[in-house]
This record gives structure tokens, C-alpha cells and sequence, in this order.
């Protein structure tokens, strides 16, 4: 499914940021596709995202097709306290 548009929803399911999808490159790969896409987000929505005790959850949206990504508690809060780790080191270098 080739994504056009991309939201992140925060924890409760709510919107948070929706931004249009710019596509890098479709390649097969066995019975699947890889894609590659390129967003931006704004670094204070990002840092509020992992603020969050629950993860958030990104949905690409396509012609036909919405498929929704998230992550799983686990691993979430394993990811988050590296990412706030970062967040802390650029807050401290600025």
C-alpha cells in the first residue's frame, strides 16, 4: 500500500499531528514491499510523545488501505527512557 498521509495519535487515540507523506521508494522484497517515506515533526509534538506513558500510534492512510502501527507497552517503555534520555542531553546542551 502506497501511504499519501500519515497521522500520530497520542495515547487516548486522539490526533495529534497529520502530514502528507513524501515517498522515497517502493522495492520488492519477496512476497512484500518495502517502502521508504520521508515526514517531518515538530520537535516540541515529538517531545510531548514520549513524554507519555502510552505509546502513541502512527496511522498511514492510502488510496484504498489505512493501516495503523503501535508499539507494544514492553517495549515502549523501553524505547521512551532511551529517546527522553536524548531529549534531556539537548535540553541540558542548549
Amino acid at each position: 500500500m502506497p501511504a499519501e498521509s500519515l497521522i500520530i495519535l497520542d495515547g487516548n487515540g486522539e490526533s495529534v499531528y497529520e502530514i502528507e507523506v513524501d515517498m522515497m521508494f517502493y522495492q520488492p522484497k519477496k512476497s512484500y514491499w518495502w517502502q521508504r517515506a520521508n515526514i517531518s515533526i515538530p520537535y516540541d509534538i515529538l517531545v510531548e510523545l514520549y513524554k507519555n506513558q502510552t505509546p502513541y500510534s502512527i496511522v498511514l492512510h492510502g488510496k484504498d488501505e489505512t493501516i495503523t502501527y503501535r508499539i507494544s507497552r514492553g517495549k515502549w517503555e523501553k524505547q521512551s527512557a532511551v529517546i527522553n534520555k536524548v531529549f534531556n542531553v539537548i535540553q541540558y546542551n542548549e
